[in-house]
């Protein structure tokens, strides 16, 4: 939420992952149209914002940017009114080199920064109002970070996957994290 109260209804929806994982399959096609399910990954993290309230939705893709464009113009997304989608492609290499492509204004408000291959479906309603409370307590909360505490094994994590989250447990400030 921002300052003011309102809602959260925007987000950047990251259509390109920055990284080689699914390289050889994503040579061809964006990581964000692989299918899980018949459905396009992109299908469900277009509904899991629409769900938490999002309205307008920035897709930025840098690799296979047409293909992306081209088939969410082609589906349902594109017909709902209550739904603006704009597209931002720019040849990149990195999630801060992706964020400088947007003018500053261009968003005003809080929003939610999330990757295309997203498959949840969290409430976000929780984290929204957890953000607005330590944006009052400190002015200088920027952003507020959700993740899933899974074992090492668990089936849910990547294999190889090896993120190290370290959080202050009474600021609940983000002190240190890696994913190397």
């Amino acid at each position: 939420p921002s300052e003011s109260g309102d809602s959260v209804d925007t987000a950047i929806l990251l259509a390109d992952s920055f990284d080689h994982r699914f390289t050889p399959i994503t040579l061809d096609i964006p990581r964000a149209l692989c299918p899980i399910v018949n459905n396009p990954m992109i299908h469900y993290t277009m509904e899991f914002l629409i769900a938490n309230g999002i309205h307008k939705i920035y897709i930025f893709c840098c690799a296979h940017s047409e293909k992306i464009e081209e088939h969410i113009k082609k589906t349902y997304w594109s017909e709902l009114p209550s739904i603006e989608i704009i597209f931002v492609s720019s040849k990149v290499e990195s999630l801060g080199e992706a964020m400088r492509q947007f003018e500053i204004g261009e968003i005003e408000s809080d929003f939610v920064l999330i990757s295309g291959d997203v498959i949840s479906n969290m409430h976000l309603e929780k984290a929204f109002e957890a953000h607005k409370q330590l944006r009052k307590k400190d002015k200088s909360v920027l952003m507020t970070s959700l993740f899933k505490k899974a074992s090492p094994h668990h089936r849910s994590r990547a294999g190889g996957d090896t993120t190290i989250v370290a959080v202050d447990k009474s600021t609940q400030q983000l002190l240190h994290m890696d994913n190397s």
